[in-house]
Formats: C-alpha cells, sequence, structure tokens
C-alpha cells in the first residue's frame, strides 16, 4: 500500500497543483483582459534613461482622450527611437492609470507547468528526508 502511495502520490500531487495554479493564471489573464485597453497616446516629451549602457525602452509623458472625454497625461515607457509628437499605444486600466498589457494565456501556461513539476519534486523527495530523531 505505501508503494502504491509513493508511486502515485507525486504525480497526483503536481497534476492537482499544476491544474490549481494554471486556473488561477487563466482567471487573471480574464481579469486583466476585461479591465485593460490599449489605447493611443501622443508623446509629450522623452525622459532619457540616464546611467543605463542599452537602452531598452525610454519613458514618455503622454497624452490621450479617454472614452468619457476626459483628457489624460501620464509616463509611460516607449520605444528608445520614439521621438517628440509620435503617436503610441499604451495599456491603460479602468482608472486611465498606464499599466502593463495583460497576462496573456501563452504566458500564463508555464505558470501550471513549474507549479505542477515543483510539487512532483516535493512530493516525490520528501518522504526521502531525514528527520531528526
Amino acid at each position: 500500500m505505501l508503494m502504491i502511495v509513493l508511486v502515485v502520490g507525486p504525480p497526483m500531487a503536481g497534476l492537482v497543483a499544476g491544474r490549481t495554479a494554471y486556473e488561477s493564471s487563466m482567471r487573471t489573464v480574464q481579469a486583466q483582459s476585461a479591465e485593460r485597453q490599449q489605447v493611443s497616446a501622443r508623446v509629450m516629451s522623452i525622459t532619457e534613461n540616464v546611467g543605463q549602457p542599452v537602452k531598452e525602452q525610454a519613458q514618455a509623458r503622454v497624452r490621450w482622450t479617454d472614452s468619457s472625454g476626459t483628457v489624460r497625461t501620464a509616463t509611460a515607457l516607449v520605444e528608445p527611437d520614439t521621438s517628440k509628437g509620435a503617436t503610441v499605444r499604451v495599456w491603460v486600466d479602468r482608472d486611465g492609470t498606464v499599466t502593463s498589457p495583460p497576462l496573456t494565456k501563452p504566458q500564463a501556461v508555464p505558470n501550471g507547468w513549474f507549479v505542477g513539476g515543483m510539487a512532483v519534486i516535493s512530493a516525490a523527495t520528501g518522504p526521502y528526508r531525514s528527520v531528526p530523531s
């Protein structure tokens, strides 16, 4: 009986933990997709990223008009070669705050695999750890 538990337990633990993590990540995907949207914004000014040898993104002050007609401004990350006056796409939440893009399904799937794999390893090695007497 103990052998069955040791053989079946780790994969089952991995399956349950991985599935739970995947479902949680998918709820995050759905929630973020519902509350975030991309808007077109005009670059007002570029803030130089001082001290970085390789510039992957630059900070810019951007302005856009939201769906209610309110003009909003914020700081957003843009490509380093973006110029003042250019139109860029930025992600905003329901409150109009610039935010990161929503989590996507391809980004959520590895979370389930990672958690499941760690559960299998933990369950498989757990019985072999020495317990102090």
